[in-house]
């Protein structure tokens, strides 16, 4: 079946232009002036670059899946159709297959087009996918001596695809895994240069009629019916599986993970003899060899994925307003965690650097700038290599300055800004498994996790990021405004493994459009250790967080605002802290009615609804609310136009969200935790 797109291939056929060709003879063009061009010499041009991307493509990745093409049971659609999403594949001749949308397929009409008779029963089909190409685009002809014989001749020729089923077994002439049959002599004897015959002797040839199996389906066939019973997306031909194409990064990680399960097996073997056995011991050095030439062939041969930094323990581009949250965050370190091991010794003040950058501004213009190079103290790296730890030093005058005692003298002086910029090198940093540097340019977010890295794909490349502290003079127009601070912890007690509600409001409310920053929670816990939440406030001053006890006993919270200053109004909030307060948890859940939460909003609003505590609990159960459903309730009917729980359930989405400012789906979901409320 063909996918009818913006281009439409209208049969399974493949034009002469896109025959497959083993080893293809090039010829380029050589262009000079004065050089009649004909259609031949745009033809040579074109096929010179595409064949040498089919066979690079070939030989080098291979044939199959690069990413999408799942098959998956459609019959909500129509009984017995199957969906397969969009997707690439790379065929036994290096072409590009584009699936650019889903296509469903009804399997009977598939096979009636193909006379492919079932039995009754079960009957397994093999769902495939294979290039195909067609003229396309007629254009009128310019002369009466061109070539095409037709008044209109085709000006394109068009890639696209064919999705199919069959019965019979696909590409039955396709070898099986000879990697598998060499897997053992490889690890016994690794320098033995005949092992390596399967790796030179193996197939130049391409395949024209071979398809990219997807996936295995049975369809269970009872008299004239016919639906379907099982998808198996795992299961291709000969080698038990789909054929894919694999990432060099993807490539990477199967090797480690298989150097995880392969080595540790065989250590645990090891580990279990009475006496060492040489021989196994010998094998898992062997195999060690091995991934480790595995890794090399991957990364250094087939392409280079340089190093890249994937951790670091500070928030870039961060701004402080007050000194005490500067001095915290300077004072604790900085951490690099990098995605893998690293030459460490190659990290030194030459290639790691602190930046001081001391901005003096007055009537809000710059009037200077000063860089000052800190001293860094001891550079320290983890047991594996793949992190290191490093601070400004604390002997040197600079540090008492800025990082010090000496920065409350700042705060006296005219208004001033300083940025702290870490740098690193990566030009000269390299890998400790291989002689590719570190990829540190692009800093992607303001925070790595883990989840997202530097690197912009080249090798090299700057590492630059930076923490900023604004220190403000309090001139006679800024008003001094005092802070309190208010915590409450509900339900109290509770059993092990339910959800503790901390509510904190800093009183007076922020200035109209802001919000506090720097809401801090500390919950110590029965042992002694010790949990920190920080957060922000909403618009009127509260801010929510949860907490789940894991041990029985007393628990106690704090909690602490540190101030800030709001430019828009002139007004500076000074610090206020609350605290403690305790809460209990127990072994046995606890039974807890709406009152034993703080939901003022939600609980004053419901008194007038005549809905009781028993009601209450009975609905909650029932729709399965949780407390941040009951939370969020709470904070939209604080929202002066929702006057009641019945409003809302009977408001319209659009409303909700223009009223609210939420997106559709949390409108959606306040109107149904509304109506769940309302019975």
């Amino acid at each position: 079946m063909t996918e009818e797109g913006p281009e439409v291939v209208k049969k399974s056929s493949t034009v002469e232009e896109d025959k497959c060709i083993p080893l293809p003879g090039f010829k380029r063009n050589n262009f000079f002036f004065g050089k009649l061009l004909t259609v031949n010499d745009f033809k040579t041009e074109q096929k010179f670059f595409v064949d040498k991307i089919r066979l690079i493509n070939r030989l080098i990745f291979g044939a199959g899946v690069i990413a999408g093409l799942k098959v998956s049971d459609a019959s909500d659609l129509a009984e017995g159709s199957i969906r397969v999403e969009k997707g690439i594949v790379l065929d036994f001749c290096g072409r590009e297959i584009i699936v650019p949308n889903p296509v469903d397929i009804l399997v009977e009409d598939e096979l009636k087009k193909k006379d492919i008779e079932l039995v009754d029963g079960p009957n397994e089909l093999y769902v495939y996918v294979k290039y195909a190409s067609c003229y396309s685009d007629l254009v009128p002809k310019a002369l009466e001596s061109a070539t095409c014989q037709e008044q209109d001749c085709y000006s394109r020729i068009t890639e696209g695809y064919e999705i199919g089923i069959t019965k019979d077994k696909p590409n039955p002439d396709e070898p099986d895994n000879l990697v598998c049959d060499e897997w053992d002599d490889l690890i016994n004897d690794p320098e033995n240069p005949e092992v390596y015959d399967f790796l030179i002797n193996r197939p130049l040839d391409c395949f024209e009629d071979r398809v990219i199996v997807l996936a295995k389906i049975t369809v269970l066939k009872s008299g004239d019916s016919i639906s379907l019973s099982t998808v198996n997306n795992a299961v291709g031909v000969n080698l038990n599986k789909r054929r894919l194409v694999y990432s060099n990064e993807i490539l990477y990680k199967l090797i480690e993970c298989l150097k995880l399960v392969d080595i540790k097996k065989l250590q645990d073997e090891d580990n279990q003899l009475a006496i060492k056995d040489a021989a196994l011991e010998q094998k898992i050095e062997n195999l060690e060899k091995l991934y480790e030439e595995l890794y090399r062939i991957v990364m250094e041969h087939v392409g280079k994925v340089a190093p890249r930094i994937d951790g670091i323990n500070w928030v870039h581009d961060t701004t402080f307003r007050e000194p005490d949250q500067w001095l915290k965050a300077t004072n604790k370190g900085f951490t690099i965690h990098f995605t893998e091991k690293m030459v460490t010794e190659k990290i030194n003040s030459k290639t790691l650097s602190l930046t001081l950058e001391k901005t003096t501004i007055e009537s809000n213009k710059t009037i200077s700038i000063q860089k000052i190079e800190m001293p860094i103290g001891a550079i320290k790296s983890s047991a594996d290599n793949k992190q290191i730890s490093f601070a400004p030093d604390s002997r040197g005058f600079e540090y008492n300055q800025y990082f010090g005692e000496g920065l409350k003298s700042l705060i006296s002086e005219k208004p001033t800004k300083l940025r702290l910029i870490i740098q690193l090198r990566g030009d000269f940093i390299f890998s400790e498994k291989r002689e590719i540097c570190l990829d540190g340019n692009y800093l992607r977010g303001t925070k790595l996790d883990g989840k997202s890295t530097t690197g912009n794909g080249t090798e090299g490349g700057l590492f630059e990021s930076w923490i900023s502290l604004e220190l403000k003079e309090s001139p006679v127009n800024v008003n001094i405004q005092p802070t309190e601070a208010y915590l409450t912890a509900t339900p109290n007690p509770l059993g092990i493994g339910q959800k503790l509600t901390l509510s904190v409001q800093v009183m007076p409310k922020p200035p109209d459009g802001e919000i506090f920053h720097g809401l801090k929670l500390e919950i110590t816990k029965p042992d002694g250790a010790v949990d920190t939440q920080e957060f922000e406030s909403d618009k009127i001053g509260m801010g929510y967080s949860s907490f789940t006890p894991t041990i029985p006993g007393t628990y106690t919270v704090n909690f602490s605002y540190g101030g800030e200053e709001f430019t828009s109004t002139s007004v500076r909030y000074q610090a206020c802290k609350v605290g403690p307060i305790s809460f209990t948890a127990q072994e046995e859940p606890v039974s807890v009615l709406i009152a034993d939460y703080n939901l003022p909003f939600l609980e004053a609003k419901l008194k007038g609804e005549e809905i009781n505590d028993e009601q209450l609990r009975t609905r909650i159960a029932d729709a399965e609310l949780n407390t941040d459903d009951l939370e969020k309730m709470d904070r939209a009917l604080a929202n002066a136009e929702l006057s009641s729980v019945k409003v809302l359930a009977e408001a319209e989405t659009r409303d909700v969200m223009k009223t609210l400012r939420v997106s559709e789906a949390e409108a959606m979901k306040l109107i149904k935790t509304a109506k769940a409320i309302r019975g």
